[in-house]
């Protein structure tokens, strides 16, 4: 099955280069030149993945990534942005905000391919189980769904892969390097805080009773606590 493709972005000639580029043996591909039009596409084509520039004529690429990000429709779409913005900061600000990835201009058409199969592999791989329910949380990866005590959750994907990370290693202490490497794709270039802030968020959307099963090792990283069962 091929993998559907929004491609977000307002230069014309990069978004044919873009398109073409990209081989349609693998790839279905979906335009927007606005954030706003973006939007719309989402909801009528519901792609696999999104590729967002960041310097968009309405909204920018920031505000349509945080927008998606905290819609319970959309927010488990990954999503690499694309820009000539080559500051650590604004890397940062994107990851933080729900990005998987984040590409500059100008890059090889070779490299964006091998960074869309990444996130995919990254979103996809591996798990042989349907639900991991721990606690009273339940993470659903059929429908990447998670509940809390019969209550549901809204994640992003970013939040969605850490809290399942930490519950298939329950017990086990998880440094925050292990984390950005694994679920991010970035050893050191990005700042461990980006694991810290999402770890933030992820707790207050659990609330305060569920968000006491993950815990601090400060200096090292995160653990899940050791509870319940894995269901399969």
């Amino acid at each position: 099955m091929k993998t559907r493709i929004l491609l977000i972005e307002d230069d014309p000639a990069l978004r044919k280069l873009l398109k073409d580029a990209l081989p349609e043996s693998i790839f279905l591909i979906d335009t927007a030149e606005t954030g706003r039009e973006g939007l719309e596409v989402i909801v009528k084509r519901k792609p696999d993945l999104i590729l967002l520039d960041w310097n968009l004529p309405d909204l920018n690429g920031f505000e349509v990534c945080k927008y998606i990000k905290h819609n319970k429709d959309c927010a488990h779409i990954p999503i690499i942005m694309v820009t000539a913005y080559a500051e650590l900061n604004r890397k940062v600000s994107a990851l933080d905000v729900g990005a998987d990835d984040y590409i500059t201009k100008p890059f090889e058409i070779e490299e964006l391919i091998a960074r869309i199969k990444a996130v995919l592999r990254r979103r996809q791989g591996g798990a042989p189980e349907d639900a991991i329910t721990k606690g009273g949380v339940t993470l659903n990866l059929t429908t990447y769904s998670v509940d809390v005590e019969k209550r549901p959750l809204i994640l992003t994907a970013k939040e969605f892969d850490l809290l399942y990370a930490l519950m298939k290693n329950a017990g086990r202490i998880l440094t925050r390097e292990f984390l950005l490497e694994r679920i991010w794709g970035y050893a050191v270039d990005v700042s461990t805080r980006t694991v810290d802030v999402h770890i933030r968020r992820l707790r207050k959307k659990m609330g305060l009773k569920s968000a006491a099963l993950i815990e601090t090792f400060r200096g090292v990283g995160y653990k899940f606590k050791d509870s319940d069962h894995i269901r399969r």
